[in-house]
């Protein structure tokens, strides 16, 4: 993609000002913001003074409490509240703290403070990387000036997007991987296999990426392609799984692992059933939903769904435990958004390849799905963070909505017909047209 591309959509201004805004608060951040970056510093710091996974018996070093302390003005509450997640990211997948690693180990040469701030910025290239992949992806599928610009303003801005962006985790390197590997979902590039693996080898929580990567070989019924992605996924990652089932005795790592059983599934899903599916979505019920996050202990208030791709449980949290005038707000604002998405999931069903959209609605399924399990497994409120692989798909079809409440839909260079397929192979192009 060239830079003329950015330059005649204006999208540019809009990636620039997005980077400059992550930049600012990578700087200005205080320490307990950023989702768990402490503990995935500790994390880096192990991998770059031991060149090794860690295990349940692997100690924290003090170097993680010594760059903080030379950060940050810390009291003993803040100290001790930094030693007891040391250890929490310990588990998670090597790809991204491997990274972190070459880049800490050159920039502590310049003093603790340095790296620190290196770290944070390595995680705001990260993800302005894959919000242009992302913006490619969707430029591949629409030339409609609405739906470029609408989804470039989604992803440069969406709050907990910018927070965590501006974080130590390896959630940036993921949703680069992730929007990568759709990007060659949607050009029908077979090099998705290892792009998919290096998702999953980053964060777990990108398998239906991977899921999805096959069902597009599928739905093109690819056989030959299709086994030689599951061998090269699987022989990729199996290792990951074979090392977690052995020393973290969950081949996902979930903890403590339950039974799901049809009962407590039905009991789980039913109280917000009507908020969920947009039969009562009115903001009322969907900011009881918001209210619900705030007890975690309370297995049915756990759900999770498209709507959760906005939440930032941190602010859910602190929010009033009261049905107040704000929570009101916000699930107006939320709930919006998320009928957005919605229309413009019916908007596209014709405007591009039925392979390509019938991939991009089972990628999500399988995230909601993906995210109920690890509810029902460790209690984990819905948090939008865990959904920002879908970053290319949620934006695309943001920008599809917005553009269908417009009535913008054929302005410019239509969504459909030639435009729809530009820089698609021709093959992949005629197997997903009917």
């Amino acid at each position: 993609m060239g830079m003329s591309m950015l330059k005649e959509k204006g999208v540019l201004a809009i990636i620039t000002i997005g980077l400059a805004i992550r930049i600012a608060l990578a700087l200005t951040l205080p320490w307990s913001v950023p989702t768990d970056e402490s503990s995935h510093l500790n994390h880096i710091i192990y991998m770059a003074t031991n060149w090794r996974l860690p295990t349940v018996s692997s100690v924290c070093l003090p170097a993680a409490i010594s760059i903080y302390t030379s950060t940050f003005s810390l009291d003993a509450n803040d100290v001790t509240a930094l030693q007891n997640l040391c250890k929490y990211e310990f588990a998670q997948p090597p790809v991204y703290y491997v990274v972190a690693a070459v880049v800490y180990v050159g920039a502590s040469s310049l003093g603790p403070v340095f790296a620190f701030y290196s770290l944070r910025i390595l995680s705001v290239l990260f993800s302005v990387v894959a919000i242009v992949i992302s913006y490619k992806t969707i430029h591949l599928l629409t030339q409609n000036r609405t739906v470029l610009v609408s989804s470039a303003l989604m992803m440069a801005f969406t709050p907990k997007l910018l927070e965590t962006s501006a974080g130590i985790n390896n959630d940036q390197l993921s949703w680069l991987f992730s929007a990568t590997a759709i990007y060659c979902i949607v050009l029908g590039n077979r090099k998705t296999g290892f792009l998919s693996a290096f998702a999953v080898l980053t964060k777990l929580t990108c398998i239906p990426v991977a899921i999805g990567g096959m069902f597009s070989l599928l739905l093109r019924k690819e056989m030959k392609q299709a086994l030689a992605y599951l061998s090269v996924f699987s022989v990729m990652t199996l290792w990951l799984f074979t090392w977690n089932a052995i020393v973290w005795d969950s081949p996902t790592v979930l903890h403590p692992p339950t039974p799901v059983l049809l009962s407590s599934l039905r009991e789980y899903l039913m109280p917000n059933f009507g908020a969920l599916t947009g039969l009562q979505a009115t903001p009322t019920n969907i900011a009881n939903l918001f209210q619900a996050q705030i007890k975690p202990n309370v297995v049915s208030s756990n759900m999770v769904s498209l709507f959760s791709f906005w939440f930032n449980s941190h602010t859910i949290s602190a929010w009033p435990h009261h049905l107040g005038a704000w929570t009101l707000f916000w699930g107006t604002v939320v709930m919006t958004l998320t009928l957005i998405v919605l229309l413009g999931i019916y908007a596209s069903y014709r405007s591009i390849p039925r392979g390509v959209f019938y991939t991009f609605l089972a990628i999500m399924a399988l995230f909601i799905v993906e995210m109920n399990l690890a509810a029902f497994e460790v209690s984990l409120r819905a948090n939008g963070r865990l959904f920002y692989p879908l970053l290319p798909i949620v934006a695309f079809f943001f920008g599809s909505g917005v553009t269908k409440i417009l009535g913008r839909e054929k302005s410019g260079t239509s969504q459909t017909g030639k435009g729809r397929d530009r820089g698609m192979s021709e093959d992949v192009v005629m197997k997903q047209r009917h």
